[in-house]
């Protein structure tokens, strides 16, 4: 309005130019755009208030200076070179660029043009500046904005879907969880019955009606067949502007196959046949199983929220809860014992393994409990405890039977010798006593000559020699009436008789004493198994020697450990079994017994082997069993195997077996530790 007054006021002839000046630099700082002028060196020769602003700068601070004395040197280079180029291009020049002003970095379009003189020529260049330093905070915000909004969606598990109420698909975003799905563009334009399974889309039209009549999120379920695989998808639809609704689906397979697996879990919690308890980090319980609940009696309802020590008060010591909870807080299983009571009252016990249960930062949460309910098992070791006071004293009165049959079986082993070994003795006793009955007759009949012949040395001494000469014819006819000539000569063969009698009766009375070992205790000793053989063989001698002949194969064998007497029973019982089984075949001449020996690194092995009458193979099982007999009523006690079987296989460690053929004989073989 201002400028109009002027012009209508005052002819054009009249106004000066210092006034036209006034009035230019008047319109330039009205101007709310910040404008400069530059002549050909890039020198501000003009600027208006609005720059003065902009740059923070009075106008004296810039009218004669450059941009290399305004701006950073890099950037000055750039304002440089863009001058440069609109004065050798002579147009408009329109470009964005950053500007340092004293309060911060500001983003500017520059619009630029030259300006001429009165003749045309170019005097300088005009350049307004566009601030647009905060459409350019909004457009980073909103790129940022927009790819983080992008990243959302990307980041979302889901496929989504905008859908018209006329179940048309306007929109479809993929999602990668879906696998090798078809691309959205797919879907676009098409309905939910063209893309889904009759099923599917029925259940989509009917949510996606709801939804749109109840203005609320309807979620549903679903199944589809992809890859011939079945998998899970779940909906949720809700309304939104336009008259549309937006479908988010996902798929939901992974966890309806984990919560399969949690359903078995809980039903294998539930339905396991131990005992078990939760309870939180302050031991308050917050689950118990079925099987819990049935043995104790009280439900999960009755129990949730209660002290677990509610089920032990009073029943466990200071000491054991100690121990426990030092266990547990170190992360460690406790098990053990715990004497609990029912609802009804009774004391009942149960085997614990108690455990804390943590996080994946290893922090407790919580306890677990399995427990197994022994109270039958604790009852029943309490019985067991008084029958095995009861078994053990059984055991030892049976051990003291057992000692006594061991030794009635051994005495009715020797009465059977008995007769044997009497008539083993009667032959060299009845010679030896014969002729002791002839040396005392020999020794009166010497007795006499030998007086006689004292009585002639008397003589000699006082009678003459006439009376000598008689009494020598005497002597003479002495030695023939006593035979001396005969004494001397049976003497010495009477005297080797006797002795060898003798010393045969020494022989059977040390294989006696040897076989019985009634001078030894119930200890192991040194034992030489080639002369227990002999022994037995010797003791037995008379039993055999009627119905078979002996082979003995005797190998070099170490001393063993053993008791002595027990194994030269053994020996006795097989070898007198072998003599019966000869007798029994009723051959027409003598049987065979053998009885070989050697060893290995191990073992020492004794084979006793005959060819009499032999066993079946049912017999044979059974001849290691106590009582268990072929021989007829009053000849077998049945103990024989049995308690040489004990002897050799519980005492001595070692084996017996036997094989044996019907009609052709038996072969014993016996095993004893080296």
């Amino acid at each position: 309005m201002r400028l109009k007054k002027l012009s209508e006021g005052r002819s054009s002839k009249s106004i000066t130019p210092s006034y036209r000046a006034f009035e230019f630099c008047e319109v330039l700082n009205s101007i709310p755009v910040p404008l400069f002028i530059k002549d050909l060196d890039g020198i501000y020769i003009n600027c208006n208030k609005s720059y003065e602003k902009f740059i923070g700068l009075h106008k004296d601070e810039i009218i004669g200076k450059s941009v290399y004395n305004l701006a950073p040197k890099k950037l000055a280079d750039v304002y440089h070179t863009k001058d440069q180029e609109l004065f050798e291009q002579g147009n408009v020049q329109i470009y964005e660029s950053m500007v340092t002003t004293a309060e911060m970095n500001r983003y500017v379009i520059f619009h630029k043009s030259i300006y001429r003189n009165e003749v045309g020529d170019v005097s300088g260049l005009v350049g307004a500046v566009i601030d647009i330093t905060e459409q350019k905070k909004a457009e980073e915000f909103l790129r940022v904005s927009e790819e983080k909004n992008k990243a959302l969606l990307e980041a979302i598990p889901d496929a989504m879907a905008v859908v018209t109420s006329e179940f048309i698909i306007l929109e479809f975003k993929k999602a990668k969880e879906f696998g090798n799905i078809r691309d959205g563009q797919f879907f676009i334009g098409k309905t939910t019955t063209e893309v889904l399974p009759e099923d599917a889309a029925r259940l989509y039209m009917k949510n996606i009606t709801s939804a749109f009549q109840t203005r609320k999120v309807t979620c549903f379920e679903y199944q589809v067949v992809h890859n011939r695989e079945i998998r899970y998808r779940e909906a949720r639809v809700v309304a939104i502007p336009n008259e549309n609704a937006l479908i988010m689906i996902r798929d939901i397979t992974e966890r309806k196959i984990a919560e399969a697996e949690i359903h078995k879990l809980s039903l294998v919690v539930e339905q396991s046949p131990g005992e078990i308890v939760i309870t939180d980090i302050n031991e308050k319980i917050v689950y118990v199983n079925s099987k819990f609940s049935q043995n104790s009696g009280y439900t999960l309802d009755e129990l949730k929220g209660v002290n677990v020590s509610f089920l032990m008060a009073g029943l466990q010591s200071d000491e054991t809860y100690s121990v426990i909870q030092k266990i547990t807080s170190s992360g460690s299983e406790w098990r053990g014992e715990i004497c609990s009571k029912r609802k009804s009252g009774e004391l009942r016990w149960v085997l614990v393994s108690l455990s804390p249960l943590r996080t994946l930062d290893g922090e407790a949460t919580n306890y677990l409990s399995v427990g197994q309910d022994i109270t039958d098992k604790k009852l029943m070791e309490e019985t067991l405890g008084k029958r095995n006071a009861e078994i053990k004293d059984a055991l030892d009165n049976l051990e003291q039977t057992q000692i006594q049959l061991v030794q009635q079986e051994k005495m009715a082993g020797i009465g059977q010798l008995a007769a044997g070994v009497a008539h083993e003795i009667n032959n060299p006793l009845g010679f030896v006593l014969s002729n002791f009955d002839c040396l005392k007759q020999y020794v009166i009949n010497i007795t006499e000559i030998v007086n006689q012949y004292r009585e002639l040395k008397d003589r000699a001494l006082e009678s003459e020699v006439q009376n000598l000469k008689e009494m020598a014819e005497q002597l003479v006819d002495m030695e023939k009436k006593k035979k001396i000539d005969y004494i001397f000569e049976d003497l010495d063969p009477l005297m080797q008789e006797s002795d060898e009698g003798l010393k045969r009766l020494s022989g059977i009375v040390k294989a006696l004493k040897s076989f019985s070992r009634v001078d030894q205790g119930s200890e192991f000793e040194s034992y030489d198994l080639n002369a227990g053989i002999k022994n037995t063989l010797i003791v037995a001698k008379n039993e055999i020697k009627y119905v078979a002949e002996i082979e003995v194969e005797l190998g070099e064998l170490p001393h063993i450990q053993a008791l002595a007497g027990q194994i030269n029973q053994v020996l006795l019982n097989i070898i007198l079994n072998a003599a019966y089984a000869i007798k029994e075949k009723k051959m027409d001449k003598l049987g065979r017994v053998k009885i070989t020996s050697y060893h290995d690194n191990q073992f020492a092995y004794c084979l006793i082997q005959d060819n009499g009458i032999g066993m079946s193979e049912e017999t044979a099982k059974n001849i290691f069993n106590a009582f268990f007999t072929t021989k007829p009523v009053g000849e077998g006690t049945g103990l024989g195997l049995s308690i040489s079987y004990d002897i050799i296989v519980n005492k001595h460690h070692g084996n017996i077996s036997v094989i044996s053929e019907k009609g052709t004989g038996t072969t014993f073989t016996i095993k004893l530790p080296l």
